[in-house]
């Protein structure tokens, strides 16, 4: 039950403004000390502009309650408000996270033509 919990969360994690096309994303679960932890990175260059400028909501959807599949699902929006880039100063407190430094790098780093040279 718990591994179909952490797979819906990962498929349902959804960017702010999903209005767009493609705003694709992919999303990593497991459950943590204080809960489950969830990682999610933008698969295109459109949709990491628009979790950039839009940040991200997080729904849970339950489709399963005791082994039985729920008509209709139910859902919950857990962030009141999107979640968005920490201020460049708020950075450095995770500079012994290699994940963190590499997306700070990638958010605040000097590039001349990201857009052309994103992949």
């Amino acid at each position: 039950m718990k591994t179909n919990l952490l797979i819906i969360l990962s498929m349902l994690l959804l960017a702010a403004t999903t209005s767009q096309a493609q705003p694709y994303l992919a999303a990593l679960s497991k459950p943590g000390k204080a809960g489950i932890e969830l990682r999610w990175s933008p698969m295109s260059y459109e949709a990491w502009q628009l979790g950039l400028s839009g940040g991200y909501m997080i729904e849970r959807v339950a489709v399963l309650k005791n082994g039985k599949l729920l008509e209709p699902v139910e859902r919950k929006t857990l962030t009141p408000n999107p979640i968005k880039v920490a201020d460049k100063s708020e950075w450095s407190k995770y500079e012994n996270d290699n994940y963190a430094m590499v997306a700070g790098e990638c958010i605040f780093g000097d590039y001349e033509d990201a857009e052309t040279n994103f992949f």
